[in-house]
């Protein structure tokens, strides 16, 4: 599909422009993508993929939009995206892809709550995005990944605390985090991304 590979290359296009420190540019082909891709799905509103294609799409520029400070744009992004993949999980939920991608979306909204300083709505979500984490990594314990993302949520969580002046909280989520990179660490030491975490 032509449009459809063409929306990929432009996605790409914009993650190399936005490392690059080309904010504007990242936004034209994250947009251009996001018309192809809306196109598409109106002439096959049934596909499934073509959905989800959004929601990549969409969280692109949502990002953007955070990174730069415009958290009132990114917010109505985030929180569509997150209505779509509670939907989708709820259609598959042993679908490990979705539940991913769920976690992702709710560390997302988490993000946004975090910055209105509604430090409760965040750790509601950061903490339902920990029990997805959680789970997939004690259904797969030999999966580094799995166990990495956990530990970085359980920061996430703790990061709620001290706002509220609840330290020994956060200290104790801080401490779980730090034990579970401690052993993943040691288990791989040639891992360079396990030894910065």
């Amino acid at each position: 599909n032509a449009p459809r590979d063409l929306a990929v290359a432009l996605n790409n296009l914009g993650d190399v422009l936005t490392r690059r420190g080309d904010p504007n540019g990242a936004y034209r082909a994250y947009h251009e993508a996001l018309g192809l891709t809306l196109a598409l799905a109106r002439e096959e509103p049934d596909s499934l993929l073509l959905q989800i294609d959004l929601t990549v799409s969409n969280d692109r520029i949502g990002d953007l939009f955070f990174a730069h400070g415009m958290f009132d744009r990114a917010a109505p992004i985030f929180e569509e995206n997150l209505a779509f993949r509670r939907r989708l999980l709820a259609r598959s939920p042993a679908d490990r892809d979705n539940k991913l991608a769920l976690a992702a979306s709710l560390e997302r909204m988490g993000d946004i709550r975090m910055q209105e300083q509604n430090y409760r709505a965040a750790r509601l979500l950061f903490q339902e995005s920990l029990d997805l984490r959680a789970a997939m990594a004690a259904a797969d314990p030999g999966s580094s990944m799995l166990q990495a993302d956990a530990a970085r949520t359980t920061n996430m969580v703790g990061d709620t605390y001290p706002q509220e002046g609840d330290f020994p909280e956060a200290r104790a989520r801080y401490a779980a985090s730090l034990a579970t990179r401690r052993r993943l660490a040691r288990a791989d030491p040639a891992n360079a991304l396990l030894a910065r975490d």
